[in-house]
C-alpha cells in the first residue's frame, strides 16, 4: 500500500489514489457539499461512509467542537482515516470500522483489486454502476446498525454509503425524531430495487424533514427516473426547525 501525503487548508492529507483525493477535496472543501451552517455548538455529527476521512478533517476544521462517530468498513481505506486523524491531531472523534446495515453480522462488500492506487470512495455492499469483475473484488467486512448509535439528539447525519441509503434509513427511521439535519447522497441504479429516492423522501416527510435536492450543486426536482441518477444530494432539516429560522438564515 503506497501512501502519499498533501498539505492544504492548514491540513495534512494522507491518500492511496491523488485523482480520488482531488474528486473529494473539491467536492468537500471547494464546493462545500456537507455544509450546514445552522448546527448548534457542540453538535453531535454522524458520519456514514467517512472512507479516507476529508469528509471528517472538515467537520472538524468548520466545527472545531463537534463530537463526531464515523463509520468506514473498508480495511485499508480505514487505515488511511485513522492516519489522517492523527496527522492532524484530530480528538474527540470515533472511528467505527464497520458498514452499516439493517443487521449486525457480516456484510459482502466489492472494493478494488488494484493494490498500489485503489479507487475507494464507490466500494460498496452493492454492485454498483461502477462495477467491474476484472476491477472489484468481494470481502466481507463487519455490519452494524446505525440505530444502536443513535441515543440522543444529533445535529447533522452525513450518509454516502453507496446504495445502501433507504436500508439504512428503515432501519433509523423512529430515531429520526432525534436527527436534526442529514445530507444524503443518493447513488441510484436500475439493478439496485432496494434504493429508490421517492421512498426516501417519503421517510423524511414522515419524518417532518424538509428537503431539497441537488445535482452538481444546483437545485433538481423529483427526477422520473431516479435510478438514471448516480449522484443526488438530499438536503433535509426538520420542518419545526426550518420554519423557525430567519430569511437569512435558513438551514437550507
Amino acid at each position: 500500500m503506497r501512501v502519499s501525503t498533501i498539505a492544504r487548508e492548514g491540513l495534512t492529507f494522507s491518500y492511496l489514489n491523488k485523482e480520488e483525493f482531488e474528486f473529494l477535496y473539491r467536492d468537500i472543501f471547494i464546493q462545500k457539499v456537507y455544509e450546514f451552517p445552522s448546527l448548534l455548538s457542540p453538535p453531535l455529527i454522524i458520519d456514514c461512509g467517512a472512507n479516507i476521512g476529508l469528509s471528517v478533517l472538515y467537520f472538524r476544521k468548520r466545527y472545531p467542537e463537534a463530537h463526531i462517530i464515523a463509520f468506514e468498513p473498508n480495511p485499508k481505506t480505514y487505515q488511511i482515516l485513522e492516519r489522517n486523524m492523527k496527522n492532524n491531531y484530530v480528538t474527540n472523534v470515533s472511528l467505527v470500522k464497520a458498514a452499516l446495515a439493517p443487521k449486525r453480522g457480516v456484510l459482502d462488500f466489492y472494493v478494488s483489486r488494484d493494490a498500489t492506487h485503489p479507487w475507494s470512495a464507490a466500494d460498496s455492499a452493492v454492485k454498483g454502476k461502477w462495477y467491474d469483475s476484472a476491477l472489484c473484488m468481494k470481502i466481507q467486512v463487519p455490519a452494524v446498525t446505525l440505530s444502536s448509535y443513535i441515543t440522543g439528539r444529533v445535529d447533522l447525519l452525513k450518509m454516502d454509503i453507496e446504495g445502501y441509503e433507504e436500508r439504512v434509513l428503515r432501519e433509523i427511521e423512529k430515531k429520526l425524531d432525534h436527527v436534526r439535519a442529514i445530507v444524503l447522497e443518493f447513488h441510484g441504479n436500475p439493478a439496485n430495487r432496494y434504493n429508490n429516492l421517492k421512498k426516501i423522501l417519503s421517510i423524511l416527510s414522515r419524518r417532518e424533514f424538509q428537503y431539497e435536492i441537488k445535482e452538481d450543486g444546483n437545485i433538481v426536482t423529483l427526477p422520473h427516473d431516479d435510478s438514471l441518477y448516480y449522484r443526488l444530494y438530499v438536503y433535509g432539516v426538520k420542518t419545526a426547525q426550518y420554519r423557525s429560522q430567519g430569511k437569512g438564515d435558513q438551514a437550507i
